[in-house]
């Protein structure tokens, strides 16, 4: 690359970029990053804000102010020493669920003034689900006395992964009761994926008592913010307490920023609670995406909470389309919950397309289980298609729980077909639930072939859920073939649960093939979940091949967050092959969540070449999805080439998810090029499925080139299929015509999925070629 574009990427950079880089053929150079927020000195340079400091001007709340939320029973308290014995006896539990709970009992057992002592106890905990849930419920109930410490502590945690979550569960419980001081120690995160997880506890806290509060909190945030479930968050509490405020403050927002979704659920909420008025706003809102989404809204609020009948006659003056068809279905099910004669008098006279095959289908088990007869005789009387098949699978499913031979007599004597197969199927299925063994031995008399082997398969997993040892017999006991196969499939796991050697051992049993590789990577994981070691003996005796490759990636991401290095060591060790690719990488994006800077002294020490360069990528990936700026710093500092090109897209990647703006300035100073393509493309489709409008503006300043139009087109891509009309408005702008017609072309086919009429007038006067245009309009919804 040219002195010259050294110079100008350097430059742009230096003005204020995430973290200037040039990848090419010169070396890079390094640039200031900017301060992203004033911080004290933490484990890594994205920490968040030491909680003492922000104390002296924003005191927290004190200790006596706030009463904790769990009671417990005084008399049940534990000392340290009980709760660590108690702990072992919980870790020695067989059974998952039973392990969780005694550990929540114990974490909930602990004295308020144990409990910075009693998360010493925690380290006693490997597997990293159980040891999280264990130390949230501590960090929750220290933060609800005092948020301060709780914060202090959780900032203290050396693992990235540990320590967003302790700060997380901390802020959780501050924000909801000292919201002001909450805030005050929010404002100081640097962004990245903690300040994002921080974001959603505060605004929800918020909108609890002040959802315009919250709304101007998050309208306030960076354009570049994925404001998508925050909104959901306010609007959903909001229009349950005020409707009519809530779709004010939905109609404030742009048009492309998700609000159609919002105006779905105000409907919706809004029809429970006062019909009238919820009608009449749907009504006056402008044609469009928004008022589609609003329209089926109401017709589901009309439908499940006032009056289902007046949300079917207005679903049924909907503009055919999928939304229709959709709002249809809503109202006859509604209507069958509260009068099922009058709802199936009425789907029975719409007419025979989609939208009534999906009404039938809302409404079939009501009609099955009231009066499965009737609903069998207008089954039959159907065309031969899905919507007969689907009828008659839920009339016999239904029919079976209360008299499973009558239901088997009729499915019985069906004509021969899809039909017959489905309510067979579903009468088997039911029977087994109750009595297994005569299911069992009713299937083996059907004739060999697909729908036989699906019977068998479901008895299957019907009888394990109940005795999963006489299941195993009669699995055992079947013919050899993919019916045997299919029923093993849904026994194994039950088995796992209550003996995990004898699922091991009938799993060795099998022949090789995908069904045992399938298999021996589910138990490779559940023992994983409660004993690495032994997980890690089981696999390491397994022969050679792609089961045992399967049960090591199966484990990598546990192994490596209860002991790294010795995963690493592991890995090191493995022959050349995709097992050992998939595990190093597992390895390095793993580690990297927890303490990126031992990863990448890790990946140092491997051989330079392709297995660095992926290690790199991994280490990189997962890195900038909590510290970004300090990834992109680390990939300037790596040798040009494919590998450094490689870690950089990872960055891009992670990076757009959280901070899309940054991540639009850094791949910005890229030169013209693959790399300036591929990261600009990348940007542009997450920031614009998240936030279409703020990727909009930046796309505007965007200089013109193969660049800009690869991140139009990408752009357009991602945002066709939810807001074609917003998508239509940009892709003229892509220069380079076959890449242009393919994407109109792309949002045409969205938009007739949701307006066909609008789509077709947008087809008639685009610029489109005469053919493309007549294949489009000729096209069938």
């Amino acid at each position: 690359m040219s002195a010259k574009g050294i110079l100008l990427a350097t430059v742009l950079a230096l003005l204020g970029l995430a973290a200037g880089i040039v990848i090419g053929r010169q070396p890079l150079r390094h640039a200031a990053l900017p301060t992203a927020a004033p911080q004290t000195k933490a484990p890594d340079s994205n920490a968040a804000p030491n909680p003492k400091l922000l104390a002296t001007t924003q005191p927290g709340p004190k200790p006596t102010a706030l009463a904790p939320s769990t009671r417990i029973d005084l008399s049940k308290i534990m000392t340290l020493e009980e709760a660590a014995a108690a702990i072992k006896v919980a870790l020695a539990e067989s059974n998952q669920s039973a392990r969780y709970e005694a550990l929540q009992r114990i974490a909930n057992a602990v004295a308020l003034t144990d409990i910075p002592k009693a998360l010493t106890l925690a380290e006693a905990i490997t597997f990293r689900d159980l040891k999280a849930n264990f130390v949230s419920t501590l960090i929750s109930r220290w933060a609800e006395s005092d948020p301060v410490a709780a914060m202090t502590y959780a900032q203290g945690l050396t693992k990235v992964q540990e320590r967003n979550q302790a700060v997380v569960s901390t802020l959780n419980v501050w924000a909801k009761h000292d919201a002001a001081a909450a805030i005050a120690w929010y404002q100081q995160l640097p962004p990245g994926a903690l300040r994002n997880q921080a974001t959603w506890h505060i605004v929800s806290a918020i909108a609890q008592g002040n959802p315009r509060g919250a709304l101007d909190l998050v309208r306030s945030l960076p354009s570049s913010f994925n404001k998508q479930n925050l909104y959901d968050t306010i609007f959903s509490q909001w229009a349950n307490n005020d409707p009519a405020a809530a779709a004010a403050g939905a109609l404030e927002l742009k048009p492309g920023s998700y609000r159609e979704n919002f105006f779905r659920n105000i409907a919706s909420q809004w029809a429970a609670t006062d019909p009238d008025a919820a009608t009449a706003w749907v009504k006056a809102l402008p044609d469009g995406n928004g008022k589609r989404s609003a329209l089926q809204g109401l017709v589901g609020g009309l439908a499940y909470h006032s009056d289902p009948k007046r949300a079917a006659e207005f679903a049924m003056s909907l503009p055919a389309g999928a939304g229709r068809d959709q709002a249809i279905s809503e109202a006859a099910s509604a209507w069958g919950n509260r009068d099922l004669n009058g709802a199936v008098a009425w789907v029975q006279q719409l007419p025979d397309r989609l939208a009534k095959q999906n009404a039938l289908n809302s409404i079939s088990w009501q009609w099955a289980q009231d009066d499965p007869k009737a609903a069998a005789d207008y089954a039959q009387t159907l065309p031969p298609g899905t919507a007969q098949n689907n009828l008659l699978g839920s009339v016999a499913n239904q029919w079976a729980q209360t008299d499973p031979q009558a239901a088997l007599a009729w499915a019985s004597n069906l004509p021969a077909g899809q039909g017959r197969n489905n309510a067979l199927q579903s009468v088997l299925t039911s029977w087994s639930q109750t009595d297994p063994p005569s299911a069992a031995a009713y299937a083996l008399t059907l004739p060999s072939g697909q729908a036989r082997n699906q019977a068998l398969s479901n008895i299957a997993n019907q009888w394990a859920q109940v005795d999963v040892e006489a299941a195993v017999e009669w699995v055992r006991s079947l013919p050899a073939g993919p019916g045997q196969r299919d029923a093993l499939r849904n026994v194994i796991y039950p088995l796992l649960n209550s003996d995990p050697k004898a699922a091991a051992e009938l799993v060795q049993s099998l022949p090789p093939g995908q069904t045992q590789t399938d298999l021996i990577g589910q138990i490779a994981s559940h023992l994983g979940s409660s004993d690495m070691s032994s997980a890690i003996g089981w696999i390491q005796q397994l022969p050679e091949g792609r089961a045992r490759e399967q049960a090591l990636q199966n484990i990598s991401w546990q192994w490596v967050t209860s002991d790294p290095q010795g995963a690493a060591e592991f890995a090191k060790n493995l022959p050349p092959g995709n097992a050992r690719n998939n595990f190093m990488n597992s390895v390095a994006s793993q580690w990297a969540n927890s303490d990126p800077k031992a990863a990448l002294t890790w990946a140092a020490n491997l051989a330079s070449g392709q297995e660095r360069d992926q290690a790199y990528g991994a280490i990189t990936s997962s890195w900038a999805q909590h510290a970004p700026r300090d990834a992109a710093n680390f990939v300037i500092g790596l040798p040009p080439g494919d590998g450094q090109n490689r870690a950089a897209l990872a960055v891009i990647s992670s990076w757009s998810s959280s901070d899309p703006q940054s991540a639009a300035a850094w791949a910005g100073a890229f030169p013209e090029g693959n790399l300036r393509d591929n990261a600009l493309e990348t940007v542009a489709r997450q920031w614009g499925q998240n936030d279409p409008s703020g990727a909009a503006t930046w796309l505007s300043g965007l200089p013109a080139g193969h660049s800009r139009d690869a991140a139009v087109n990408s752009f357009v891509g991602s945002t066709a299929w939810q807001y074609p009309e917003f998508a239509a408005q940009w892709v003229g702008s892509i220069s380079d015509e076959q890449m242009r017609f393919n994407q109109m072309e792309n949002v045409a086919r969205s938009w007739m999925n949701s307006d066909e009429a609008g789509a077709r007038a947008w087809i008639a006067q685009s610029l489109l070629p005469a053919e493309r245009k007549k294949q489009l309009l000729s096209q069938a919804r």
